[in-house]
């Protein structure tokens, strides 16, 4: 890893800058020297639709900064957890995809992540690893680290107690921690990053690592990218979504979308992603004429 000027900020206190950091276990003490020992992270992609969303935009900017500053990065896209569903954020269970469905979309993700991470991007595809994993074999070294009352207390479980869950989606968290433990294993990863709605599931693999390695490794979540009402963007039902994908969301779509949000928005993004990085948090900049809103000031410049 190359060195770094110690005037520079770390990756983790960049992300502190830029409002770009949520929850994380970096210890206190976290400084240039850990830093130099290098990261290696991945950020875990869903391939239920055909294409990335808008939402997907601070993970993958997270990889970004992370490159940047010299630090290997991968992306894993769970087309073998994509066949169970994941029940963060959802209040309903989650219709079964087909292998077909499931496969198609993860060639499109493929090509996206290349596209915009880059070729330097490592693409893992976590069937590789969970379709050889028997049944016996994943409760005896995987399960019996997860105690019931751990699982429980998770957010996400909690929520979804009240309406029903399924051990199908249930179990969803366990594997996504054997994502972490395997890549740790194989391929030294030893960040997951993800958005705040990650967090439990980022936590159980770190827990997972600690109790069969007694290794430390890290987690680091994004704040989520959320509508003016509060909704966080994502696969909508609705029908509403904003892809990265421009045969979904033409240019021009794209273009008034962003235009037209809402002024707190547009001061969000603003912050995540200028160039710059000291930006005023508590002086938004006054739009030149009354009329405009703040995301049709920052299209002028």
């Amino acid at each position: 890893m190359a060195e770094r000027s110690k005037k520079q900020p770390t990756f983790h206190g960049l992300m502190s800058l830029r409002d770009l950091r949520k929850e994380h276990n970096f210890p206190k003490s976290w400084n240039h020297a850990q830093e130099q020992r290098g990261l290696y992270a991945y950020v875990g992609f869903d391939p239920t639709a055909p294409s990335l969303h808008v939402g997907n935009l601070i993970p993958l900017l997270l990889l970004k900064h992370l490159h940047a500053h010299g630090h290997k990065i991968c992306a894993v896209i769970g087309n073998g957890t994509a066949l169970i569903g994941d029940p963060s954020g959802k209040d309903d269970e989650r219709p079964l995809l087909s292998k077909d469905k499931v496969d198609k979309n993860t060639n499109q993700l493929k090509k996206q992540l290349k596209k915009l991470l880059g070729n330097e991007v490592v693409i893992f595809e976590n069937r590789q690893w969970i379709k050889d994993l028997s049944v016996v074999e994943f409760l005896r070294d995987t399960g019996k680290h997860f105690p019931m009352n751990y699982l429980l207390s998770k957010e996400t479980n909690k929520a979804r107690l009240k309406k029903g869950i399924t051990y199908t989606e249930f179990s969803y968290q366990l594997l996504q921690a054997y994502d972490f433990y395997h890549l740790n294993q194989r391929e030294e990863v030893n960040l997951q990053m993800g958005g705040s709605d990650q967090w439990g599931n980022i936590l159980s693999g770190i827990d997972l690592i600690r109790r069969k390695t007694n290794k430390a490794v890290y987690g680091l979540t994004s704040p989520l990218l959320v509508r003016a009402k509060g909704e966080k963007f994502g696969k909508s039902e609705k029908g509403d979504n904003v892809w990265l994908d421009p045969v979904h969301t033409s240019p021009y779509q794209f273009y008034q979308y962003w235009i037209n949000i809402d002024d707190a928005l547009a001061e969000t993004l603003y912050r995540f992603t200028h160039p710059k990085a000291a930006i005023a948090r508590d002086r938004p900049l006054p739009p030149p004429f009354p009329e405009e809103s703040q995301g049709q000031v920052r299209g002028h410049q």
